[in-house]
């Protein structure tokens, strides 16, 4: 990797030119190479110096093979106590055979500190590659107001984030849902807690995939969200409010602000529904070694016929449902996952270039939700 003082995009030019030189000269025996670039995507990262992963640039090398990009890599560290920038330059590459060799990511990592963090967005503009989209993937979750952020966020195909980490849930899914409110149009969004959430919303839809339990679907009037707290973390987590928003959605359930309060630990929100008033209620649990992880939730109909239809976690990486009518125990069923890792993650959402509609939806209906004063 080369370091370059400043930002000086035709300086990093000349070195990305030379690492093409250089993988072309070969190895020892001095025969040349094919070199081929694949690149089909940009991907802009952009965080605070302490949010990045030790194991970052594995992360990028990992996906770079099922997703060729040139990742330009935007470290702002605002408790630095100086004012200036360095670029590095990288590359990834795979040897496809003795005379060839393909480079999968073109990796240029800006680090700035004091006024020089508002002359990244101009540094990754010059750099963005050609007729391919650009992805976004946020560490932290910005300020609105942050210079950085909107200006990179309109060149963007698509932001991706993780809600998860966040020290403040509630107030950043208020952000979030505030910035994209009012600019419609900048971009599409996903979280990486969306796709956490999947086993748990797959679990709920099978519950009315028969006939026999979606007349208990107009009826339900309370849900009870069991969570564990992130440690040192005060709120609801970003999962289940997310859980509960997209039921809220899904269900055509509005929120009534002023009903809405605390009981105790518990939270409980009021909402109002084309049958009458539901009651959401997040109650914080402790399991050790379950830290911001969803514990349980259960749909309840309390008039006649009940009903009450739960998923819960019985392992780190296993659910199971249960149904109860009437009193009555009925089917249950376990499904099993495996937990993704971050390279994952982002993996799969780099394969989606299209608007995640339902996320949307969900975190608008989550910022509202954050935006009440329980009292």
């Amino acid at each position: 990797m080369s370091t370059i003082p400043g930002i000086n995009i035709g300086a990093v030019e000349r070195e990305l030119a030379a690492i093409w030189r250089e993988e072309a000269a070969g190895d020892a025996s001095h025969e040349e190479r094919a070199v081929t670039r694949a690149r089909v995507m940009t991907l802009i990262v952009y965080g605070e110096k302490k949010d990045f992963l030790p194991q970052f640039d594995e992360i990028i090398a990992e996906i770079s093979s099922l997703h060729p990009a040139r990742a330009l890599v935007l470290q702002a560290d605002r408790e630095g106590s100086g004012s200036g920038a360095t670029s590095h330059v990288s590359a990834v590459c795979q040897v496809q055979g003795p005379r060839s060799k393909q480079v999968t990511c073109e990796q240029v990592t800006f680090a700035a500190e004091g006024e020089a963090i508002n002359d990244l967005p101009s540094g990754v503009a010059q750099l963005l590659a050609p007729d391919t989209p650009v992805f976004v993937w946020l560490l932290g979750i910005p300020e609105p107001g942050d210079y950085v952020f909107n200006h990179i966020l309109p060149m963007a195909d698509r932001v991706i984030l993780d809600s998860s980490g966040s020290p403040h849930p509630g107030r950043d899914l208020v952000k979030l849902a505030k910035t994209f409110r009012e600019h419609p149009h900048w971009t599409s969004l996903t979280d990486f807690t969306w796709q956490r959430l999947t086993p748990w919303r797959e679990m709920l839809a099978n519950f009315y995939d028969g006939v026999d339990h979606r007349s208990y679907l107009d009826r339900v009037d309370t849900v009870t969200i069991e969570f564990n707290p992130h440690a040192g973390v005060d709120g609801i987590t970003p999962r289940s409010m997310l859980l509960a928003a997209w039921l809220a959605e899904r269900l055509g359930w509005k929120i009534d602000s002023d009903a809405s309060r605390r009981d105790g630990d518990a939270e409980l929100f009021a909402f109002t529904s084309s049958s009458g008033p539901v009651t959401i209620r997040f109650v914080p649990v402790v399991h050790e070694g379950m830290d911001g992880l969803l514990s349980s939730i259960t749909l309840g109909v309390s008039s006649a016929p009940t009903a009450a239809f739960s998923v819960r976690r019985e392992a780190r990486s296993r659910l199971s449902s249960g149904i109860v009518l009437d009193g009555h125990a009925h089917s249950s069923r376990v499904l099993a996952y495996r937990s993704r890792t971050v390279g994952e993650l982002l993996s799969t959402e780099l394969g989606i270039n299209r608007r995640d509609v339902l996320y949307e939806a969900a975190l608008a209906i989550a910022g509202q939700m954050g935006e009440v004063d329980l009292g």
